[in-house]
């Protein structure tokens, strides 16, 4: 099954790690990789590493400015809408 919204979050990760530089660059990148792998997974992510992963998102987020902000801010919108629809807490 794919979670499209994971996927289109791990899209717009890949695109800021296009506008960042160094370790923000890699760190984008290994984000990027998680959620398209999450998409992709039997089960899907549970509340706590979606919130961990978020954590890590925004705070690399924080980093950037642009468009390559742009891109985090959406992919973050794009993890919640996801979350939204996840059981538990």
């Amino acid at each position: 099954m794919v979670r499209t919204e994971l996927e289109e979050a791990s899209d717009h990760l890949r695109q800021a790690a296009e506008g960042a530089e160094g370790e923000t660059r890699d760190k984008l990148g290994e984000q990027a990789h998680r959620f398209a792998d999450a998409a992709t997974r039997e089960h899907g992510p549970d509340h706590g590493w979606l919130d961990r992963h978020t954590h890590v998102v925004r705070e690399l987020g924080e980093e950037l400015d642009g468009e390559a902000k742009e891109h985090v801010e959406t992919a973050v919108d794009r993890i919640n809408t996801y979350r939204e629809g996840v059981s538990g807490v």
